[in-house]
């Protein structure tokens, strides 16, 4: 069956392109449709995934600008009782290509991550074609319905209830099913081995992959490494930009004082100037570059990993150590 891919972030790509290979090789066309307007200079990821060449089409949209205007855009009476039309149409309005590709969405398989209002459009909009949602990080394993919510998407505004609850997501994809605990979607849960997706990659492709969103940038050889996982904690209001600034300049110095080189992936949400703040005492991991891909090659390894609350640090194969901490900057567990 053909595969529709939603995106918003590198970790759904990566997930994406491993997925698109699988069905590449059974003979099924995938397709990509990224919603850019999450992550500053996501245009910039485009040429990087015609590199890759293993979706048929890439289709660039918008979607988190839509839906932040949407109640100002269609005034309160179609905010409260015509919701769901509201969105279908403005989302058509403002990405028109988007109705090109109908046949074909119709006739495949749609892949969603994140459901909130950006997707609510494919919900809407098909209905009857089969959906499964993939995880999205940690936030996955918590997620709840309040029945206040229920009630009201059900009953009076007739929109989706998102989080993979409606009845047209039929799977959840997930690396740890048992992990699952609300009752909705507990029921829907399926293992998402990312090991074997990654090992199913011939070492071609692993390499197509690499070069291709690194593209000039290096990682060099090095038995003493160590990795820095940075979060958007002051953008999105959890902290203020000095005490992030103070948790990750602790950790840099905790690294070098063990003698590692230390590599820096900022969160591409984040505004910070961290080669400003630590200048050559630190190399650059590229914003864009899903670090999962870390995972395609063991030249990529650190020996330790340093974070607050990064699924991505979680994911990676080769780190020998991984010290996670709470936002005060205390470490939690290791």
């Amino acid at each position: 069956m053909n595969q529709v891919y939603v995106c918003c972030s590198t970790f759904h790509i990566y997930i994406s392109i491993l997925e698109a290979y699988k069905y590449k090789k059974m003979g099924h066309e995938s397709i990509l449709i990224f919603i850019i307007d999450k992550i500053n200079d996501a245009e910039n990821l485009i040429p990087v995934l015609k590199n890759i060449e293993v979706f048929d089409d890439i289709v660039p949209i918008k979607g988190y600008s839509i839906t932040d205007r949407m109640k100002k855009k269609i005034g309160f009476f179609n905010y409260m009782f015509n919701r769901a039309q509201s969105l279908v149409n403005l989302f058509e309005e403002e990405n028109p290509e988007l109705v090109k590709y109908k046949d074909f969405i119709e006739h495949s398989e749609l892949n969603l991550f994140e459901v909130n209002r950006t997707r609510a459009y494919f919900i809407i909009k098909y209905p009857k074609i089969f959906m499964r949602m993939h995880e999205d990080g940690y936030g996955a394993y918590s997620q709840k319905l309040s029945p206040i919510r229920i009630f009201n998407r059900k009953y009076i505004t007739r929109f989706p209830l998102l989080k993979g609850h409606d009845e047209e997501v039929k799977e959840f994809k997930v690396q740890h099913p048992e992990k699952i605990f609300d009752k909705a979607l507990k029921s829907k849960a399926k293992k998402m081995d990312l090991d074997a997706l990654q090992d199913a990659l011939s070492k071609e492709e692993k390499n197509k992959i690499v070069s291709s969103f690194l593209g000039e940038n290096t990682i060099e050889e090095s038995h003493n490494r160590a990795l820095i996982v940075t979060q958007p904690l002051s953008e999105i209001g959890k902290m203020s930009e000095q005490k992030k600034v103070d948790i990750y300049s602790s950790m840099v110095e905790d690294a070098k004082t063990s003698g590692f080189n230390v590599y820096l992936k900022m969160h591409p949400r984040e505004l910070t100037d961290y080669k400003s703040i630590f200048g050559n005492t630190i190399k650059m991991i590229p914003k864009l570059f899903p670090l999962e891909i870390f995972n395609l090659s063991s030249d990529f390894s650190f020996k330790k990993g340093y974070t607050i609350s990064s699924t991505a640090l979680g994911n990676l194969k080769y780190v020998e150590k991984k010290f996670f901490f709470d936002k005060t900057g205390e470490k939690v567990y290791n």
